[in-house]
């Protein structure tokens, strides 16, 4: 991965994949804590601009890890040819 691990560091090599993992790691624990989140000011507190930024924040989140998830899966294809 770019900017981890040194120059030349890429997705395909040990230490990208590593940062990958964790990448997706972190993404599903956002967007657990940010979906919570969003139910909770839409249903307890009621706030329709609470709602709408933590939504867009879950979408975001799930944004991020589809993206990771399909780095990581190319990583590893161009890791075993």
């Amino acid at each position: 991965m770019p900017g981890i691990g040194g120059p030349g560091s890429t997705d395909t090599g040990a230490e990208g994949q590593a940062a990958l993992r964790l990448h997706a790691k972190i993404c599903l624990v956002a967007g657990i804590l940010s979906a919570f989140v969003t139910v909770l000011f839409a249903v307890v507190l009621g706030s329709l601009v609470g709602t709408v930024v933590l939504g867009a924040v879950t979408l975001g989140c799930v944004a991020w890890g589809i993206r990771t998830r399909q780095r990581l899966r190319r990583g590893r294809a161009a890791g075993r040819s």
